[in-house]
């Protein structure tokens, strides 16, 4: 039976706010989980990535903060075209979207 491995972690951005990510690896193999070191090793994979998204994040608010509002408007313009394009790549190669609940039928 597959499995789905869910790991979030919040990250303090100052002045009282947060900011959570959440990792998730669908459809994995139930025996993975009867392994501790197999899964361990799979939940840092997703610690790993959590924590590039936060310093991506980071790096991204810093650079729109340095920014003017006008040229930190269309940078995000820009980065959210590669995104839809990205996207569209790899839906064009076979990836899907898939809800939770589809993923834990």
């Amino acid at each position: 039976m597959k499995q789905i491995l869910e790991v979030k972690r919040l990250y303090p951005l100052g002045d009282y706010k947060n900011i959570t990510f959440t990792d998730v690896l669908s459809e994995v193999p139930g025996e993975y989980f009867l392994n501790s070191n197999l899964q361990g090793t799979l939940r840092m994979l997703q610690f790993i990535r959590m924590d590039k998204c936060y310093f991506d994040y980071v790096r991204m608010a810093k650079k729109v903060h340095e920014l003017g509002i006008e040229d930190a408007i269309a940078m995000l313009n820009g980065f959210e075209t590669e995104t839809i394009t990205t996207l569209e790549e790899l839906l064009k190669n076979g990836e899907t979207l898939k809800t939770k609940e589809e993923l834990e039928k």
